[in-house]
């Protein structure tokens, strides 16, 4: 019986990844995830947080799969985990494109796919591979470990940086400290006097964390870290700089839940927040965030999407 259940074991399929260019095919014999990151995947049998890594579910048990969310000029590592099983790791170069002079810059961080994107007049033009801190939620208050979301701008640059140079960013905004009092009103920071923190950066990886120069964990007190090199073509562009609005989207606050909060007609939010809560409602951070802690949603204190279509008033 013993040597029976070896031999079916045995037999059991290894899910199967091999690349191809830039196109990986994969075969397995039951739903999988594929698992991307800048870490070397084949040294770690399970990633956390602590990696910068993005998991894909993938549809069916064979197919292709062209990685659209990748930086340039990147090093990644794909692997498939099927249940307790992984195949092994292949490993993807992407290219490099110059970037161009910038009329109209703005900087998107992208926490779930980890890159910055440049982009010019709303148009991408090059995106950079990058590492946060080790808890993938958004920044609420000082923890030394995650890293904010929402609209920020760079309120200059900083030569002189433990990691070599580093542009500052405006946070916590009149946003983030509605959701900090919000949280601390109704006993949801992880300590009552928990301050909300603040010296969020973009900044390079620095002599202190020479061994991070090929992003290979999540580092940072909440900044968003680069690699020297990349942060040196971003300040060699006279455009980016103080002023420069910088969008960071992650998995509580979305692209679809920032244009839903632009488009939000807040007269109907109250509306729907009266019916939900009471007569007393409005449309404002307390009551919204009251809405979504209700629902179990995440507590953004505005009207994003899910909030949104929660009250009813999108599909």
């Amino acid at each position: 019986m013993l040597l029976a259940c070896v031999l079916c074991l045995a037999a059991i399929p290894v899910p199967s990844l091999v690349v191809q260019e830039q196109t990986l095919r994969y075969q397995t014999s039951a739903p999988a995830v594929l698992e991307r990151s800048t870490a070397d995947l084949s040294r770690h049998l399970v990633v956390d947080d602590r990696w910068p890594v993005l998991r894909l579910h993938l549809p069916g048990t064979q197919g292709e799969v062209i990685d659209t969310r990748r930086a340039d000029n990147t090093t990644y590592f794909y692997r498939l985990r099927e249940g307790d099983q992984v195949s092994d790791t292949v490993r993807v170069d992407t290219p490099d494109r110059p970037l161009p002079p910038l009329v109209r810059p703005d900087i998107l961080i992208d926490k779930v796919n980890y890159y910055l994107e440049v982009r010019d007049a709303g148009v991408p033009v090059k995106r950079y591979p990058i590492s946060m801190g080790p808890k993938s939620g958004r920044k609420v208050c000082l923890d030394r470990s995650s890293t904010p979301e929402g609209r920020y701008r760079i309120t200059g640059l900083q030569y002189e940086s433990d990691y070599y140079l580093a542009y500052n960013l405006n946070y916590p905004t009149a946003v983030d400290r509605a959701r900090y009092l919000f949280y601390r009103k109704h006993g949801l920071l992880p300590e009552p006097d928990r301050p909300i923190g603040g010296s969020i950066q973009i900044h390079g990886q620095g002599d202190w964390y020479e061994w991070n120069w090929n992003l290979s964990s999540n580092w940072t007190w909440g900044c968003v870290a680069m690699r020297d090199r990349d942060l040196d073509e971003l300040l060699a562009q006279p455009g980016l700089g103080k002023g420069t609005p910088v969008t960071i989207v992650g998995w509580e606050l979305t692209r679809e839940d920032l244009l839903a909060i632009d488009r939000a007609d807040h007269r109907a939010v109250a509306r729907a927040l009266q019916v939900a809560l009471g007569p007393s409602a409005r449309c404002d951070a307390e009551w919204l965030g009251r809405f979504q802690q209700e629902h179990g949603l995440p507590i953004t204190c505005q009207p994003d999407a899910r909030t949104l279509r929660a009250l009813g008033l999108i599909d």
